[in-house]
């Protein structure tokens, strides 16, 4: 099928009626005068329905159909080549001829154009590949608690209020008096497309109430200029923020006895969007994470283990190498796709 800009061949080689596995060429695309191929086997001699739809997106347009002279079919020489004869014309020596003559239909779209928006994906080369390269994509936050979350983006499009450069949310005060070893889990997610190191993610605790003296938590930035995406600059550049809500866990101040939590946000373009979920407050002691089974399933790496409170999950390549974060969880089971001949694994809280 020689066709600009796109179109669809289909025989009825089964003879019950055109469905999509009399597809033979399908061509959902756009583009310039092109030559698509596609084989078709007939159970056996005889006359077969046919039907043959082409589309113009804009600009010239052109379709022909041609069988090849040659048996056993997969020919992929050119039109012109002589191999070729196109379907209807009076000098051609195929077998496969047309019947009859060929009903035309012709649609002519109306009213204003349809938008279809895909999200953005770059991929230089894979976070686990070697060397690991980064990801830049949008599209639609998942993996969030419930059936909403608190999110923005372009926060500075409106004036900041009181003379900051950030807008926040304050949660009401929790009574934590007496409480020890106090911790915070929130599920955290942000894109990964044009943030800047002047946007950021703050996390902060007044452990006495509003008058006290504010402990700043976490603090999620871009790392440098080159670098898009967030990770908490305050912890050595952990937690790298995804689409993927994922649960972090931060020490809270000692001795709090009325605990307020403040979410501090700047961002300045409407892609450079960051969000929280599901907040928690826990007390008493922990149980520290132990791996109790490994498994391989196909090319992923099955991990389980017990413990409380969420765990960072860590890979390396070979004992003695750089441990990179694979992710961060509060479950207890995780698969890994396995990379190389060899992987190990640590968990840390």
């Amino acid at each position: 099928m020689g066709v600009d800009d796109g179109g669809r061949l289909r025989i009825d080689l089964d003879r019950n009626g055109f469905t999509d596995a009399d597809n033979v060429i399908v061509e959902n695309a756009g583009g310039a005068h092109r030559a698509v191929y596609g084989d078709a086997t007939f159970p056996s001699a005889g006359t077969y329905d046919f039907e043959w739809t082409v589309f113009n997106s804009g600009g010239a347009s052109s379709a022909e159909l041609s069988v090849s002279v040659l048996p056993g079919g997969n020919v992929r020489t050119p039109v012109l080549s002589g191999d070729w004869d196109q379907l209807g014309t009076a000098f051609a020596t195929s077998p496969v001829t047309l019947q009859g003559a060929i009903s035309v239909t012709v649609y002519v779209p109306t009213g204003a154009p349809e938008q279809v928006v895909t999200p953005f994906l770059v991929v230089l080369n894979g976070p686990n590949d070697t060397p690991p390269g980064s990801v830049f994509g949008g599209g639609p936050f998942n993996g969030f608690e419930g059936t909403g979350f608190f999110a923005a983006s372009g926060i500075n499009k409106w004036a900041y209020p009181d003379g900051q450069d950030y807008r926040s949310l304050t949660l009401r005060p929790v009574n934590v008096a007496g409480k020890e070893n106090l911790k915070l889990t929130v599920a955290l997610a942000a894109t990964f497309l044009d943030f800047e190191t002047s946007d950021f993610l703050k996390i902060l605790a007044y452990p006495n109430g509003a008058a006290s003296q504010p402990v700043l938590v976490a603090h999620y930035a871009a790392p440098n200029d080159a670098t898009k995406y967030f990770v908490d600059i305050l912890h050595g550049n952990q937690h790298r923020l995804g689409l993927k809500f994922q649960d972090v866990t931060y020490d809270l101040p000692a001795g709090a006895t009325e605990l307020i939590l403040e979410f501090q946000a700047a961002t300045t373009w409407w892609n450079e969007i960051v969000a929280f979920d599901h907040v928690r407050v826990t007390a008493g002691a922990t149980e520290p994470p132990v791996i109790t089974a490994i498994a391989r399933e196909g090319q992923e790496v099955a991990l389980t283990w017990t413990g409380t409170g969420s765990v960072t999950v860590q890979g390396t390549e070979a004992l003695g190498g750089v441990w990179a974060d694979v992710t961060t969880t509060s479950e207890k089971t995780i698969k890994v796709p396995l990379t190389g001949s060899q992987r190990f694994f640590r968990l840390k809280q």
